[in-house]
């Protein structure tokens, strides 16, 4: 639809915040799903935070990542995430900010209930923090 407005006030999103919390419906097809980390239901917690840092998350954003995702997952489940970056990303969702960030990296992750292992991530898109820099990560998962 029409999208959110947002404005940044004393360098926090709206003045109350850091992050901007949404939830939404994505197309389920045109994702990649070759390349994936496979997250074990025993090691979670170990297996994101190892995940995220190739990415270069930060210690926040890996905190509330973990912190979100490790209790909204079937808990004795394995999972493949498989990473969506930047261009993936805006290929399905555009994104639209003025004034226009000098980098903007958009990680999400495709999450689906393990069948069988993905290949080894070869070349993970890493996160750029020069100047105004917007940082977007999420999960789909798939609905069973």
């Amino acid at each position: 639809g029409m999208g959110w407005r947002a404005e940044i006030r004393n360098g926090s999103l709206n003045g109350a915040g850091d992050f901007l919390f949404y939830e939404a419906l994505v197309p389920d097809s045109g994702w990649q799903k070759e390349e994936g980390y496979v997250i074990r239901a025993d090691y979670r917690e170990q297996d994101m935070a190892s995940m995220l840092g190739e990415y270069g998350f930060n210690e926040k954003e890996t905190g509330d990542f973990i912190e979100y995702w490790a209790i909204h997952l079937v808990g004795d489940r394995d999972y493949v995430f498989y990473p969506q970056e930047t261009d993936a990303v805006n290929g399905v969702m555009p994104l639209s900010i003025i004034p226009e960030p000098e980098e903007v990296s958009r990680i999400w992750f495709y999450a689906e209930p393990l069948v069988s292992a993905p290949d080894q991530i070869t070349d993970p898109e890493e996160i750029v923090r020069e100047g105004f820099c917007v940082v977007e990560w999420g999960v789909m998962i798939r609905d069973e």
